[in-house]
């Protein structure tokens, strides 16, 4: 199936390049040479992911990602920031703004087809990961995290105050929690704390915050989170570790079901064993005894 990129980037240089790159990969290419033109084109063209230069004239790329975001029906469009400038502090604010991911222009001139087709292919192979909640005060923050969450078919809901967190969660069948570490309503880990009072079954948390003291990580850890993640971080780290801990709570939750099944069973064990008294009773000799032994190693088993 053939899919439609917007490449914007003011370098016609670069956009020639791109352009011949993913069609070569099998992708329709439509072309923005500047910040206004790009998002005039997300309404007119409405491509299926976005290629977005950083640095281009009349609103650069940052701005640009952050109007797009601010569309409901465009929030899990996937779109890639790419820019020659390098290093963890531009990173962090291309996820600040929504980006799905981050690309230096020398990276992404050997890595953006195979990036793109591995994101297609996640989409048009949905194999839900799991249900995540994420509570941040900041929607720029929260919707970045969602949309990157979401490129990866894992369901997420959001909220921006713990209030509205611990309603979701008795709502939904949330399988991992991330949050930051204050919130509006609620300060120092407060929510992890709340979660781990209500919560009926095992629900991990992850705790995401630029708080970077050991009093701080300690009191997060303290209040019941499975894991605290500084940022900026790494988005493939990141993501691996939202998958670990939804892939420890469905393990859980199968024990759990697992050991039901197993109490379930051996109920009924017992019931039939209750039945097998009389029976035994009526008879004498070695039948009697045999049907006795049986029913007293049932018993032994199913109560240990």
């Amino acid at each position: 199936m053939s899919r439609k990129i917007l490449v914007a980037d003011d370098s016609a240089t670069f956009r020639a390049f791109f352009k011949h790159l993913l069609e070569d990969s099998g992708s329709t290419v439509v072309e923005a040479s500047d910040g206004k033109e790009a998002l005039e084109m997300v309404k007119s063209e409405m491509p299926d992911c976005i290629i977005l230069d950083y640095n281009m004239p009349e609103i650069n790329g940052f701005d640009v990602c952050l109007k797009i975001r601010e569309e409901e029906e465009l929030r899990d469009l996937p779109i890639v920031i790419i820019t020659a400038e390098e290093g963890p502090q531009i990173k962090a604010q291309a996820f600040d703004v929504g980006a799905t991911d981050f690309f230096t222009k020398e990276l992404a001139k050997g890595f953006l087809p195979g990036y793109i087709e591995y994101l297609f292919q996640s989409r048009e192979t949905p194999i839900s990961r799991g249900t995540v909640l994420v509570a941040e005060g900041s929607k720029l923050i929260r919707r970045g995290i969602a949309a990157y969450l979401g490129s990866a078919n894992i369901k997420v809901f959001e909220v921006g105050c713990g209030a509205d967190a611990l309603k979701i969660l008795r709502e939904q069948d949330i399988m991992t929690v991330i949050t930051s570490f204050t919130l509006p309503d609620m300060k120092e880990a407060a929510l992890v704390k709340e979660i781990k009072k209500e919560a009926k079954d095992f629900v991990p948390i992850i705790v995401v915050s630029v708080r970077d003291t050991k009093a701080d990580i300690a009191n997060a850890f303290l209040a019941g989170a499975s894991d605290y993640i500084l940022t900026p971080f790494q988005r493939n780290e990141f993501l691996s570790r939202v998958y670990s801990y939804l892939e420890l709570g469905r393990m859980r939750r199968d024990l759990a079901t697992q050991v039901a099944e197993i109490e379930r069973k051996q109920q009924q064990i017992l019931e039939i064993s209750d039945e097998l008294i009389p029976v035994a009773e009526s008879l004498s000799g070695e039948a009697r005894k045999r049907i006795k032994s049986v029913v007293l190693n049932l018993q032994s088993v199913c109560q240990k």
